[in-house]
């Protein structure tokens, strides 16, 4: 998976948001916005300037603010907020086009930042699911973005910097690298290692 240094995050983000303020903008002028843009059949691009696609676009920038954010989660908080289908699949296709969503891109953000919350594969994996992510369509997955080695690591380094004053700590240890996302052998690997680097009690 591509490296991305914090300069260039910040640098993209801002070109992002910069852009939504021209989309927004040109939409509250009555401008068309991102003409190549196809909308679905279903949602029809007459009067697609209204109020509601206006309010929506704004509620859109401020999510976006601090944040990439999937498709399905933006789709889920525009209708809680109550924009009605139409217009929410209108601001949707704009944002797409324009790439202000990319839900790839967010996949990548989401990967980079659980990891360093030490996160294992299978919860990064769940989580993405629930943004209805297909993994399958993402170019170098899993190849790309997981393999062995650094799985490892990152258990090793999730349980070393843990205390826990169970008696059991091999169990307390395996249940909380399960609970982080990692499998079974990863766990078992890293508690071996682990203990086989503590230093031992002698009479």
């Amino acid at each position: 998976m591509p490296e991305e240094t914090a300069e260039s995050i910040v640098e993209s983000k801002a070109q992002r948001l910069n852009q939504l303020r021209r989309l927004i903008s040109s939409s509250a002028n009555g401008t068309m916005v991102a003409p190549d843009v196809a909308l679905p059949d279903s949602v029809s691009s007459d009067n697609v300037k209204t109020d509601g696609f206006q309010a929506a676009m704004n509620k859109l920038s401020r999510l976006l603010a601090n944040r990439d954010r999937s498709v399905a989660e933006v789709r889920q908080r525009l209708t809680a907020e109550g924009f009605d289908t139409k217009t929410i699949e209108q601001v949707i296709c704009r944002a797409c086009g324009c790439e202000m969503l990319d839900d790839q891109r967010f996949t990548h953000a989401f990967i980079c930042g659980k990891k360093s919350l030490g996160w294992g594969s299978r919860r990064i994996e769940a989580g993405l699911m629930k943004h209805e992510i297909d993994l399958r369509s993402l170019p170098g997955y899993p190849e790309d973005f997981f393999n062995h080695d650094e799985e490892l690591g990152r258990a090793l380094s999730c349980i070393a910097k843990s205390r826990s004053r169970a008696k059991n700590q091999y169990q307390a240890r395996f249940k909380q690298l399960l609970s982080k996302g990692y499998s079974a052998e990863i766990a078992q690997k890293a508690i071996s290692q682990l203990t086989l680097s503590e230093p031992r009690n002698t009479i």
